[in-house]
């Protein structure tokens, strides 16, 4: 009976101090919204993905952007953007991020 009463003490802290825990910053994650993104141990990417339009309205003549953030490339009644992953190092402030936060 003993051994019952310290297990259901010791689970009830352990559950606690983990909902105590939640705000903080994970270690292990996957996820798709709001942008495709995985995280390890001091290394997380972010990988929008790309998009493709196709219409009358899209676009109505040749065009070519690369920047920073990414790729946009534009013919008439199409168009193709993507952004550029993002690459952090490190965890909580003293993080290092490459790319999209």
């Amino acid at each position: 009976m003993k051994n019952i009463i310290a297990l259901i003490i010791l689970l009830g802290l352990t559950t606690s101090l983990s909902a105590a825990e939640g705000k903080k910053e994970k270690w292990f994650g996957v996820g798709v919204k709001p942008d495709p993104h995985f995280t390890i141990p001091f290394l997380g990417v972010k990988a929008p993905l790309p998009t493709a339009c196709a219409g009358k309205d899209v676009s109505a003549s040749f065009d070519f952007k690369c920047s920073k953030s990414g790729v946009t490339f534009k013919l008439p009644y199409f168009k193709f953007d993507w952004e550029f992953p993002g690459v952090s190092l490190g965890r909580g402030d003293k993080k290092v991020t490459i790319g999209k936060k």
